[in-house]
């Protein structure tokens, strides 16, 4: 297996992200090589949006699409969209909601060192 990802940001508020992963004689899974980009817009300090694609290149196939939008709520940042998968023997269309912590908030343990 091996992973390749790189990143430009011509720009404060674009980022470009390519990648490729290649996984040959795994023991469990089959062999796969992926390309991935994602695009990352900052509208502004609270606010970004996020599209992701993920193409099989072994047999030309779109296996994944997101589209994300993130709002700042202080100590969390929410994320909200749509994805679209499809594995080559079903299609998954469906939202998704995500939290994610972006600092702890202040904390005093009660010693001293």
């Amino acid at each position: 297996e091996h992973n390749l990802y790189t990143s430009f940001m011509p720009s404060r508020n674009l980022e470009f992200k390519i990648g490729n992963r290649n996984l040959i004689n795994h023991p469990l899974l089959e062999d796969s090589n992926s390309l991935d980009t994602e695009i990352n817009v900052h509208v502004s300090d609270k606010s970004a949006l996020s599209v992701l694609f993920s193409w099989q290149l072994n047999d030309s196939t779109l296996e994944r699409q997101e589209y994300m939008y993130y709002r700042n709520l202080g100590s969390w940042v929410m994320g909200i969209g749509i994805y679209s998968y499809y594995n080559r023997i079903q299609h998954d269309t469906g939202v998704m909601v995500t939290f994610s912590l972006k600092e702890f908030p202040s904390m005093r343990f009660p010693f001293r060192f």
